[in-house]
């Protein structure tokens, strides 16, 4: 059981039980605050002595060691390759441990950021979205009766009661190489929407019109939690069972679905048919020029920043800047901090109203010009030169004091004080 965490758009709550016939709960789940946006994560286990809950609990834990370690531009990318590093770390694990031979685990993972949802999954464990009172899954189980159902040898009724309907075709730690499945899209949800994650403990216990109706009922979101898991054992729990429910407020636009991989197509095919042939060129001839004239940078994010320009934030820089994700050490203060990257002290405050100094770990959003990774034995007055700031400057946001930088180091480029 777990109290429920509200937020600023959106509050949630996780339940999990081990069920009436299992001794113990190989489900494992988990909610992470990360520089790279909120994370959830349900996973469930399986195989030798005690291979499900080390399988389960190790994919979740390594999801969030791979959204904490860095940030991650393409959150496309950044759900997959969370997923396959969880892969590696539990299938290492299983070689080298003959307890945990042939263990392995489901996975349902997602992550919101910038208010929209990406998520991705292997195995059957689900994500459903509860939306103007109607359910609808959003995953597709890797199951050997799902795929009886694709090819249309038994139909969605049969496959409910079908008796191998819990032999699952893909799962976390069987084999060195995984291929997540990534929705194509991304998505931003309306006020009141309802995302559901859960194992299968929770749907081969209850079809979705059950879940739809608990749903759809006036308790407070924790209760509504409560009662799918109650429900999945008064109908026999035979499986463990979790659920994170997922409740959006605050939500004030709504926004088509980002596109993974057809949104560009779409773009060049609609400038090719109104425009002719040679627009179409044109426009590809202006990607390309953008993409050799502009800082190829994956690690970081930027942003727009005028209006901080014109309120006197920040002076001197002009453009786009990138926020860095600065993990705070023990005895930081925030004024020492606004200093070694030369931003003026309210505006860190208001970039960062919930952190606590004395957050240790926790990351701060700093905003930066650049990420220069050095290239050779260069001299750095040349970098000094080329982003409008001082060789002091330069030493102190990146905490070292010899003019000698190895080939290959990033480097913080600071915001300048002239």
């Amino acid at each position: 059981m777990a109290q429920t965490v509200v937020l600023r758009n959106f509050d949630f709550v996780n339940f999990t039980d081990k069920g009436r016939e299992r001794d113990k709960n190989e489900d494992y789940q988990a909610y992470f605050d990360t520089l790279n946006g909120h994370v959830f994560v349900v996973c469930d286990g399986m195989g030798g002595h005690m291979g499900g809950e080390v399988a389960s609990e190790m994919a979740v834990e390594a999801v969030g060691e791979f959204f904490n370690t860095r940030y991650y531009k393409n959150p496309f990318l950044a759900v997959e390759n969370a997923i396959i590093f969880a892969n590696q770390k539990v299938y290492n694990h299983a070689i080298n441990n003959p307890d945990c031979y042939n263990m392995g685990t489901t996975i349902v993972l997602v992550l919101i950021r910038d208010n929209r949802v990406f998520y991705a999954h292997v195995g059957d464990s689900r994500l459903y979205i509860f939306k103007k009172n109607k359910l609808k899954l959003l995953t597709r189980d890797h199951s050997y009766v799902n795929k009886l159902v694709d090819e249309k040898k038994i139909t969605q009724k049969e496959a409910l009661n079908h008796p191998l309907r819990n032999e699952i075709t893909k799962a976390l730690g069987l084999f060195p190489n995984i291929e997540p499945e990534v929705a194509n899209s991304a998505f931003i949800p309306n006020e009141g929407d309802i995302l559901l994650l859960c194992s299968d403990g929770l749907n081969t216990m209850l079809d979705d019109q059950i879940i739809e109706k608990i749903l759809s009922g006036k308790e407070a979101i924790e209760d509504k939690a409560a009662k799918l898991i109650q429900s999945a054992l008064d109908n026999g729990g035979t499986d463990n069972v979790s659920v994170q429910l997922i409740r959006f407020h605050n939500v004030s636009r709504i926004y088509e679905p980002v596109e993974k991989k057809e949104f560009a197509y779409k773009i060049f095919s609609l400038f090719n048919l109104k425009f002719g042939f040679t627009a179409f060129l044109s426009i590809i001839v202006f990607f390309i020029i953008l993409i050799l004239f502009t800082d190829n940078d994956e690690n970081h994010q930027e942003e727009e920043i005028p209006i901080l320009i014109s309120k006197g934030y920040i002076s001197g820089n002009t453009g786009k800047l990138i926020i860095y994700p600065y993990q705070l050490k023990e005895n930081d203060s925030l004024k020492e901090i606004a200093e070694k990257f030369n931003v003026n002290l309210e505006f860190l405050k208001s970039l960062n109203p919930n952190i606590n100094p004395n957050d240790k770990g926790k990351h701060l959003k700093i905003p930066i010009r650049a990420i220069y990774t050095v290239q050779g034995a260069e001299d750095l007055d040349l970098v000094c030169k080329r982003y409008n700031i001082s060789l002091v400057e330069l030493m102190r946001a990146n905490d070292f004091c010899s003019i000698s930088v190895p080939v290959g180091k990033e480097l913080i480029i600071p915001l300048s004080e002239k």
